[in-house]
Protein backbone atom coordinates (compact mmCIF):
# COMPACT_ATOMS: atom_id res chain seq x y z
CA UNK A 1 0.00 0.00 0.00
CA UNK A 2 2.84 2.40 0.90
CA UNK A 3 4.52 1.71 -2.45
CA UNK A 4 1.28 2.50 -4.29
CA UNK A 5 0.90 5.80 -2.47
CA UNK A 6 4.49 6.83 -3.18
CA UNK A 7 4.10 5.83 -6.82
CA UNK A 8 0.82 7.75 -7.05
CA UNK A 9 2.45 10.84 -5.60
CA UNK A 10 5.29 10.52 -8.09
CA UNK A 11 2.80 10.33 -10.97
CA UNK A 12 0.99 13.47 -9.76
CA UNK A 13 4.23 15.41 -9.40
CA UNK A 14 5.38 14.21 -12.82
CA UNK A 15 2.14 15.38 -14.41
CA UNK A 16 2.37 18.77 -12.68
CA UNK A 17 5.95 19.21 -13.85
CA UNK A 18 5.18 18.23 -17.43
CA UNK A 19 1.76 19.79 -17.94
CA UNK A 20 1.74 23.09 -16.05
CA UNK A 21 3.78 26.00 -17.46
CA UNK A 22 7.13 26.18 -15.70
CA UNK A 23 7.19 28.87 -13.01
CA UNK A 24 9.72 31.60 -13.66
CA UNK A 25 10.65 30.11 -17.03
CA UNK A 26 8.19 31.63 -19.47
CA UNK A 27 5.84 34.43 -20.32
CA UNK A 28 2.32 33.99 -19.07
CA UNK A 29 0.12 33.08 -22.08
CA UNK A 30 -1.78 36.05 -23.47
CA UNK A 31 -5.56 36.13 -23.40
CA UNK A 32 -8.53 38.36 -24.18
CA UNK A 33 -11.65 37.62 -22.15
CA UNK A 34 -14.94 39.34 -21.26
CA UNK A 35 -15.56 40.27 -17.64
CA UNK A 36 -18.76 40.16 -15.61
CA UNK A 37 -18.56 43.97 -15.56
CA UNK A 38 -18.97 44.12 -19.35
CA UNK A 39 -15.34 45.11 -19.98
CA UNK A 40 -12.81 43.17 -22.01
CA UNK A 41 -9.56 42.18 -20.32
CA UNK A 42 -6.16 41.31 -21.74
CA UNK A 43 -3.15 40.32 -19.68
CA UNK A 44 -0.95 42.74 -21.62
CA UNK A 45 -2.93 45.67 -20.18
CA UNK A 46 -1.45 44.94 -16.76
CA UNK A 47 2.24 44.70 -17.61
CA UNK A 48 4.16 46.31 -14.74
CA UNK A 49 1.74 45.01 -12.11
CA UNK A 50 1.84 41.82 -10.03
CA UNK A 51 -1.07 39.55 -11.00
CA UNK A 52 -2.72 36.52 -9.41
CA UNK A 53 -4.68 34.55 -11.97
CA UNK A 54 -7.23 32.21 -10.38
CA UNK A 55 -8.98 29.53 -12.46
CA UNK A 56 -12.18 28.32 -10.77
CA UNK A 57 -15.73 27.03 -11.17
CA UNK A 58 -18.82 27.57 -9.04
CA UNK A 59 -19.15 23.85 -8.24
CA UNK A 60 -15.62 23.53 -6.83
CA UNK A 61 -15.68 23.65 -2.97
CA UNK A 62 -11.95 24.39 -2.75
CA UNK A 63 -12.44 27.34 -5.09
CA UNK A 64 -15.26 28.64 -2.92
CA UNK A 65 -12.98 28.59 0.11
CA UNK A 66 -9.96 30.10 -1.67
CA UNK A 67 -11.61 33.02 -3.47
CA UNK A 68 -12.41 34.97 -0.25
CA UNK A 69 -8.72 34.69 0.69
CA UNK A 70 -7.78 36.19 -2.68
CA UNK A 71 -10.29 38.98 -2.04
CA UNK A 72 -8.58 39.67 1.29
CA UNK A 73 -5.13 39.89 -0.34
CA UNK A 74 -6.51 42.01 -3.17
CA UNK A 75 -7.91 44.56 -0.72
CA UNK A 76 -4.64 44.55 1.24
CA UNK A 77 -2.30 45.12 -1.70
CA UNK A 78 -4.27 46.65 -4.57
CA UNK A 79 -3.42 50.23 -3.52
CA UNK A 80 0.09 50.03 -2.11
CA UNK A 81 1.42 47.39 -4.54
CA UNK A 82 -1.01 47.59 -7.50
CA UNK A 83 -1.83 43.91 -7.02
CA UNK A 84 -4.39 42.65 -9.49
CA UNK A 85 -6.39 39.49 -8.89
CA UNK A 86 -8.22 38.08 -11.90
CA UNK A 87 -10.69 35.25 -11.46
CA UNK A 88 -11.31 33.10 -14.55
CA UNK A 89 -14.44 30.93 -14.56
CA UNK A 90 -14.38 27.89 -16.82
CA UNK A 91 -17.29 27.47 -19.22
CA UNK A 92 -20.28 28.25 -17.01
CA UNK A 93 -23.36 30.44 -17.67
CA UNK A 94 -22.76 34.12 -16.95
CA UNK A 95 -25.71 34.53 -14.58
CA UNK A 96 -24.68 31.50 -12.53
CA UNK A 97 -21.18 32.93 -12.16
CA UNK A 98 -22.56 36.37 -11.30
CA UNK A 99 -24.70 34.98 -8.46
CA UNK A 100 -21.74 33.00 -7.14
CA UNK A 101 -19.42 36.02 -7.22
CA UNK A 102 -21.96 38.31 -5.59
CA UNK A 103 -22.59 35.74 -2.88
CA UNK A 104 -18.89 35.70 -2.00
CA UNK A 105 -18.63 39.50 -2.14
CA UNK A 106 -15.73 39.52 -4.61
CA UNK A 107 -14.62 42.93 -5.87
CA UNK A 108 -11.77 41.90 -8.17
CA UNK A 109 -12.52 41.33 -11.88
CA UNK A 110 -14.00 37.97 -12.80
CA UNK A 111 -13.62 36.83 -16.39
CA UNK A 112 -15.52 34.26 -18.42
CA UNK A 113 -13.56 31.62 -20.29
CA UNK A 114 -16.63 30.60 -22.28
CA UNK A 115 -14.87 28.22 -24.65
CA UNK A 116 -12.12 27.03 -22.32
CA UNK A 117 -9.39 28.30 -24.65
CA UNK A 118 -7.56 30.27 -21.97
CA UNK A 119 -7.64 27.31 -19.59
CA UNK A 120 -6.21 25.18 -22.40
CA UNK A 121 -3.38 27.67 -23.03
CA UNK A 122 -2.51 27.53 -19.31
CA UNK A 123 -2.79 23.71 -19.34
CA UNK A 124 -5.36 23.63 -16.56
CA UNK A 125 -6.27 20.11 -15.44
CA UNK A 126 -7.29 20.71 -11.82
CA UNK A 127 -9.19 23.34 -9.83
CA UNK A 128 -8.50 25.70 -8.31
CA UNK A 129 -5.21 26.66 -9.96
CA UNK A 130 -3.40 29.89 -9.11
CA UNK A 131 -0.74 31.52 -11.26
CA UNK A 132 1.49 34.21 -9.76
CA UNK A 133 2.59 36.53 -12.58
CA UNK A 134 5.38 39.03 -11.94
CA UNK A 135 5.48 42.66 -13.18
CA UNK A 136 7.39 41.55 -16.30
CA UNK A 137 4.60 39.18 -17.26
CA UNK A 138 6.37 35.94 -16.36
CA UNK A 139 4.95 33.08 -14.30
CA UNK A 140 6.79 33.21 -10.97
CA UNK A 141 4.90 30.42 -9.21
CA UNK A 142 1.87 28.10 -9.42
CA UNK A 143 -0.42 26.46 -6.87
CA UNK A 144 -2.56 23.53 -7.95
CA UNK A 145 -5.44 22.78 -5.61
CA UNK A 146 -6.67 24.65 -2.55
CA UNK A 147 -4.01 26.13 -0.28
CA UNK A 148 -3.68 27.86 3.08
CA UNK A 149 -3.11 31.58 3.60
CA UNK A 150 0.52 31.25 4.71
CA UNK A 151 1.45 29.37 1.52
CA UNK A 152 -0.38 31.83 -0.73
CA UNK A 153 1.32 34.77 0.99
CA UNK A 154 4.76 33.19 0.49
CA UNK A 155 4.06 32.75 -3.20
CA UNK A 156 2.63 36.27 -3.43
CA UNK A 157 5.82 37.74 -2.00
CA UNK A 158 7.66 36.49 -5.10
CA UNK A 159 5.74 38.92 -7.33
CA UNK A 160 5.35 41.93 -5.01
CA UNK A 161 8.45 43.63 -6.37
CA UNK A 162 7.30 47.03 -5.12
CA UNK A 163 5.00 48.22 -2.36
CA UNK A 164 4.25 51.22 -0.16
CA UNK A 165 5.50 51.48 3.42
CA UNK A 166 4.64 53.82 6.26
CA UNK A 167 7.50 55.76 7.85
CA UNK A 168 7.89 53.35 10.84
CA UNK A 169 8.04 50.45 8.37
CA UNK A 170 10.78 52.22 6.39
CA UNK A 171 12.75 52.73 9.61
CA UNK A 172 12.39 49.03 10.43
CA UNK A 173 13.57 48.13 6.94
CA UNK A 174 16.70 50.25 7.38
CA UNK A 175 17.37 48.58 10.72
CA UNK A 176 17.40 45.04 9.33
CA UNK A 177 18.96 45.61 5.88
CA UNK A 178 22.29 47.04 4.82
CA UNK A 179 23.14 48.76 1.57
CA UNK A 180 19.70 50.27 0.99
CA UNK A 181 19.61 53.03 -1.65
CA UNK A 182 17.32 55.99 -1.04
CA UNK A 183 16.10 57.64 -4.25
CA UNK A 184 14.67 61.12 -3.60
CA UNK A 185 12.36 62.51 -6.31
CA UNK A 186 11.48 65.70 -4.41
CA UNK A 187 12.73 69.07 -5.68
CA UNK A 188 14.20 70.21 -2.38
CA UNK A 189 14.57 66.93 -0.61
CA UNK A 190 17.14 66.10 2.03
CA UNK A 191 18.18 62.79 3.51
CA UNK A 192 15.68 62.07 6.31
CA UNK A 193 17.90 59.33 7.76
CA UNK A 194 21.36 60.93 8.20
CA UNK A 195 21.99 58.70 11.21
CA UNK A 196 22.09 55.61 8.98
CA UNK A 197 25.73 55.22 7.86
CA UNK A 198 25.07 52.35 5.46
CA UNK A 199 22.33 54.17 3.57
CA UNK A 200 23.13 55.55 0.12
CA UNK A 201 21.18 58.72 -0.68
CA UNK A 202 20.63 59.98 -4.23
CA UNK A 203 18.46 62.77 -5.60
CA UNK A 204 16.75 61.88 -8.87
CA UNK A 205 15.22 63.98 -11.64
CA UNK A 206 13.17 62.81 -14.59
CA UNK A 207 16.17 63.15 -16.89
CA UNK A 208 18.55 61.05 -14.78
CA UNK A 209 19.91 57.84 -16.29
CA UNK A 210 19.32 55.03 -13.80
CA UNK A 211 20.86 52.29 -15.92
CA UNK A 212 23.82 52.09 -13.52
CA UNK A 213 21.59 50.96 -10.65
CA UNK A 214 21.82 47.29 -9.67
CA UNK A 215 18.44 45.53 -10.14
CA UNK A 216 19.40 43.21 -7.28
CA UNK A 217 19.65 46.10 -4.82
CA UNK A 218 17.07 47.39 -2.33
CA UNK A 219 15.56 50.82 -3.02
CA UNK A 220 13.31 53.19 -1.11
CA UNK A 221 11.59 55.97 -3.06
CA UNK A 222 10.82 59.37 -1.56
CA UNK A 223 8.35 61.49 -3.50
CA UNK A 224 6.03 64.44 -2.91
CA UNK A 225 2.98 62.18 -3.12
CA UNK A 226 2.35 58.48 -2.63
CA UNK A 227 1.05 58.26 -6.20
CA UNK A 228 4.32 59.63 -7.61
CA UNK A 229 6.40 57.27 -5.51
CA UNK A 230 4.21 54.34 -6.49
CA UNK A 231 4.49 55.13 -10.21
CA UNK A 232 8.29 55.39 -10.02
CA UNK A 233 8.56 52.16 -8.01
CA UNK A 234 6.32 50.37 -10.53
CA UNK A 235 8.48 51.59 -13.41
CA UNK A 236 11.57 50.11 -11.73
CA UNK A 237 9.74 46.82 -11.12
CA UNK A 238 8.80 46.73 -14.79
CA UNK A 239 12.51 46.92 -15.60
CA UNK A 240 13.32 43.96 -13.37
CA UNK A 241 14.04 45.60 -10.00
CA UNK A 242 12.63 43.16 -7.44
CA UNK A 243 13.00 45.00 -4.11
CA UNK A 244 11.57 48.49 -4.41
CA UNK A 245 9.61 50.35 -1.74
CA UNK A 246 8.10 53.82 -1.65
CA UNK A 247 7.16 55.93 1.34
CA UNK A 248 3.43 56.32 1.87
CA UNK A 249 3.36 60.09 2.39
CA UNK A 250 1.48 61.11 5.55
CA UNK A 251 0.13 57.58 5.79
CA UNK A 252 -1.79 58.07 2.53
CA UNK A 253 -3.12 54.99 0.72
CA UNK A 254 -3.54 56.42 -2.75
Amino acid sequence: MRIRRVFGLFVVLFVVACVLPQAGAQEAPAFRLPGLDGKEYTLADFRGQPVILSFFTTWCPYCERELPLLEKLYREYREKASLLVLGVDLQEPEEKVRRFVEGLGLSFPVLLDERGETAFSYRIFGLPTLFFIDPQGKIADVILGGSDEATVRRKLDRILWFRGLLLPEVRNLLEVLEGVVLLDLRERGTNPFPEKPGLRYKTVTGEDDLSHLDPQGVYVILAATSAEGKAFAASLAGRGFRRVYYLLVDGAKE
